[in-house]
């Protein structure tokens, strides 16, 4: 097998690894170019991260579900009508954390597409395309998250989330560094799901740069303001006084009771 075989194999397999005479670390060092750097293992450890991200929020909410249900109605004591209106403004950082995010969800849906219609028998096909679907509904996924956040009034956004940007930098690191080592020691003749890969990998990697940078940040970019609540001047708090004094229901009930007409029933 050539010195360049290795990072232009399809394979899964870890037959790609030369195992004769060499020493430990030579082999060790193999087995960690097969799993970062090989095309195959590469899309196992990013699918992987990608679907422990989505276990991680569909837990979140079967749990926040269940206490719901299981905890009783406890909105039932909060007012109907806020007596304070909240103003939301957001930063260049939410905008950005979003913007990219739509951008990668609708570029990794072309390319999931485009691997699905492939004119190709080989398993591989099947593979690429379930890789880069899963990469469509993560992106996704966050896209819906992070407008959640806007309607939670979320300061931060989670650290599940942030993570998974952390490793999401990661991963298309080494994609970026596969490709650039198929460009300076691979023929012209390349094949072109990786070269595809290739251009993937150059135009997520400074995307990947940016939500990096919004995880280090953490904060959501959401900023929100309350109009203050009105107050009474000193004729209306002596003559509503006895009302608050009291529960809501009460006192509406003393209120309405005060403004019936004389003489009726």
């Amino acid at each position: 097998m050539s010195s360049a075989a290795w990072i232009t194999s399809l394979s899964c397999s870890s037959l790609v690894i030369e195992s004769s005479k060499e020493t430990s670390i030579s082999v060790i060092f193999q087995w960690l170019r097969f799993i970062f750097l090989c095309p195959c293992p590469q899309r196992a450890l990013f699918s992987a991260v990608d679907l422990l991200f989505l276990l991680t929020l569909v837990c979140f909410a079967v749990y926040k579900l269940y206490s719901r249900f299981s905890g009783g109605s406890s909105d039932i004591n909060k007012p109907l009508i806020r007596s304070n209106r909240a103003m939301h403004r957001t930063s260049i950082w939410f905008k950005l954390s979003l913007i990219v995010t739509v951008v990668l969800a609708s570029f990794y849906t072309i390319i999931c597409i485009l691997a699905f219609s492939r004119i190709s028998q080989e398993p591989w096909k099947q593979v690429d395309g379930i890789f880069w679907l899963v990469q469509a509904i993560t992106h996704a996924v966050i896209a819906i998250l992070i407008i959640h956040e806007k309607k939670l009034e979320a300061v931060n956004h989670p650290l599940s989330l942030r993570i998974y940007w952390i490793a999401n930098f990661v991963i298309i690191s080494l994609f970026t560094a596969s490709g650039i080592i198929r460009v300076v020691s691979v023929e012209t003749n390349q094949n072109q799901i990786l070269r595809l890969d290739d251009i993937v990998s150059l135009v997520s990697s400074p995307l990947s740069v940016l939500l990096l940078l919004v995880a280090i940040r953490g904060s959501t970019g959401i900023t929100v303001t309350r109009q203050p609540e009105p107050v009474m001047d000193e004729g209306e708090a002596k003559l509503y006084g006895p009302l608050l004094s009291k529960s809501n229901i009460s006192g509406m009930l003393q209120l309405l009771w005060y403004r019936r007409p004389f003489g009726s029933g």
